[in-house]
């Protein structure tokens, strides 16, 4: 099945599903929690074995809103390229992409088929992802800037001379982060018409792009002329962002402990030692009577009582 116009067809890969290996940790950890709150008072589980369950159960849910944050946010990470192939010819791009987060300033000339479908323009290109590319002329510009709705950590793009450019014209492509440069090629010299380079930068985030070419003649004097040149396979890798989900799940954890840890707070403690009921003899599960050590005290003296009295 082929892949929605502007987009990669190896994204829309999907989040692991919880495993064989996993479903008995989350079943395990489901099961305590609903012990604990079925019932908060039961005799049978001490403080510790309490924790132990709350911790078992805090487990299973990190694991259990890992695979499904993974599953869910996909729709917010992953490479996008564009071809624009899937465009109007002679068309300037501007937010034609706009549904997958980037807008393009003015600047260029339109988008045009290539070599292969007759050379509308007689620019002498061919694109590198397909045959279209697309093109700038001067008119209105030979620079652009690319602005994206969520931050982005890679960028990359193809770009080439064509018919018509200074034999010596320089590209560079620069990223920005809330107006600060944060990355750049510097200016590099392009090859011949239709020999393609790769321009790419990366940061923790990017929330621009701009780009333009210039050509400068070989004789004196150096005069700086427009650009013109076409680019194509441009490719942006978005900042995955948390799901909604996650978050839910995130807060559900803090409302889980702390009523986890008032229901423990609640639990009658007991003694580390087992408490006799009577005088002579030993019950370990029932609360109120002497610690061992006082009963083995109160045995030796019981046990001297007839020999004093003798």
């Amino acid at each position: 099945m082929s892949a929605p116009p502007g987009q990669s067809r190896d994204r829309g890969f999907t989040g692991p599903a919880p495993s064989s290996a996993i479903m008995p940790v989350l079943q395990s950890g489901v099961s305590g929690a609903l012990l604990v709150t079925a019932h908060p008072h039961r005799s049978a589980l001490t403080e510790k074995s309490q924790r132990n369950l709350i911790m078992k159960t805090l487990f299973a849910w990190i694991v259990w809103a890992m695979c499904a944050s993974n599953s869910l946010s996909c729709h917010a990470q992953g490479t996008f390229v564009l071809r624009f192939d899937d465009l109007q010819t002679s068309v300037p791009v501007r937010d034609q992409y706009a549904q997958f987060g980037v807008h393009f300033s003015s600047g260029d000339a339109g988008v045009f088929p290539g070599l292969s479908n007759g050379d509308l323009g007689g620019w002498g290109l061919e694109g590198t992802a397909g045959p279209y590319f697309e093109g700038f002329n001067g008119h209105p510009s030979d620079s652009m800037t690319l602005t994206f709705d969520t931050p982005i950590t890679a960028f990359s793009l193809d770009a080439s001379r064509a018919n018509g450019s200074i034999d010596r014209t320089y590209f560079i492509l620069r990223a920005y982060y809330r107006g600060s440069l944060v990355s750049s090629t510097g200016a590099t010299l392009l090859g011949s018409v239709n020999q393609w380079t790769t321009f790419s930068v990366s940061r923790a985030e990017i929330d621009s792009i701009q780009f333009n070419a210039y050509g400068i003649r070989s004789i004196p004097p150096p005069i700086r002329h427009l650009g013109v040149f076409g680019i194509d396979n441009v490719r942006f890798t978005m900042v995955p962002e948390p799901s909604i989900l996650t978050l839910f799940i995130a807060s559900g954890f803090g409302a889980l402990l702390a009523r986890s840890r008032q229901r423990c707070k609640s639990l009658p403690r007991r003694s580390s030692q087992p408490e006799p009921a009577g005088w002579l003899r030993d019950k370990s599960n029932v609360s109120g009577g002497w610690l061992r050590s006082l009963t083995c005290f109160v045995r030796r003296k019981c046990c001297q009582i007839p020999e004093w009295g003798a």
